[in-house]
């Protein structure tokens, strides 16, 4: 899981090769889903925003932002004197965007010009509160 401040302004690309129209992809294996549309109030996108897409794409790595509860619409996280923008991101494989349960993009305050984003990932490991450790 990659969490930063990549500098890269993807709005929604895609960040997954999609299967539609495609007559190459004949994966139909049990991991091989198409995940859900990112959204983003960043209409904008950059260079550096493009190559990492692209990156993710080879990876099988997904972007959080936009496509998860707690962030269905891309949140802003970059607030400038200049603009605002999504540059901020949490990125994680595929198989592990299964067991994120939450995401979300805290609002923006004094103490800096970027906003934090936090995650909730659900585990298998059950703690027993009541042991003494």
């Amino acid at each position: 899981m990659l969490l930063e401040d990549f500098n890269a302004r993807t709005s929604n690309l895609k960040d997954f090769v999609s299967k539609e129209g495609n007559t190459f992809i004949n994966d139909i294996s049990e991991t091989s889903f198409e995940p859900k549309t990112r959204e983003s109030f960043d209409n904008s996108t950059n260079q550096h925003g493009k190559s990492l897409v692209e990156i993710f794409k080879n990876c099988n790595m997904r972007i959080l932002n936009g496509r998860t509860l707690g962030d269905s619409f891309g949140k802003l996280t970059s607030h400038h004197k200049n603009g605002t923008s999504v540059v901020d991101y949490i990125i994680c494989d595929q198989e592990l965007t299964q067991t994120i349960e939450n995401f979300i993009v805290k609002p923006p305050t004094s103490l800096s010009d970027h906003s934090q984003i936090v995650t909730w990932i659900r585990t298998k490991q059950h703690i027993n509160s009541t042991s003494n450790i």
